[in-house]
């Protein structure tokens, strides 16, 4: 069992199966453009646009996202994380169906899924296997911005990036 929590609006961290920090996502202070929609550029270039960061261990990456549809309500878009050389190392697509995305990570994929549509509860699946479940054990009724989460693992442990980066999409279909 790993522990997750949201210390802030814009703040989450990761904890390990030790309980040692080993992931952390910054949501955007500003706006989070997606690149090919109306007035990226220029809500970007009036220093408005930000994207999110996701820190493990001393790596920072920035967390992007493409336009892959242009309706005026819900779109699809490609998010993804880059490594130093500018090269996609984890991808997803955005919702592919209802309270879902699609994760292709080291020529494997995986869906991140929404069990309730009233609380914060994920499963995230590969190959018809579960492989983590991501649940809000905070108390009801709270006044604060603060959340506790648990993480369960299936049996081993995921790669910190595949772990934040799943966990990243399941706070954007909930929140």
């Amino acid at each position: 069992m790993q522990n997750a929590r949201r210390i802030s609006l814009q703040k989450y961290e990761i904890d390990g199966s030790d309980g040692a920090l080993i992931a952390q996502i910054e949501m955007p202070r500003g706006l989070w453009t997606a690149n090919g929609a109306p007035l990226a550029d220029a809500i970007s270039g009036a220093g408005f646009g930000e994207n999110p960061v996701l820190k493990i261990g001393e790596k920072t990456y920035e967390i992007h996202r493409d336009l892959l549809t242009d309706k005026l309500v819900v779109n699809r878009y490609s998010i993804y994380v880059k490594d130093d050389a500018g090269r996609k190392i984890i991808e997803a697509t955005a919702p592919v169906e209802k309270r879902s995305s699609l994760i292709c990570y080291n020529e494997t994929e995986f869906l991140v899924t929404a069990r309730s549509i009233f609380a914060f509860d994920y499963d995230v699946t590969s190959n018809d296997s579960n492989v983590a479940r991501f649940k809000d054990v905070s108390p009801f009724l709270t006044f604060s911005s603060r959340r506790l989460y648990h993480i369960e693992t299936e049996a081993r442990e995921i790669e910190p990036l595949l772990l934040a980066f799943s966990f990243f999409l399941a706070v954007l279909i909930a929140y």
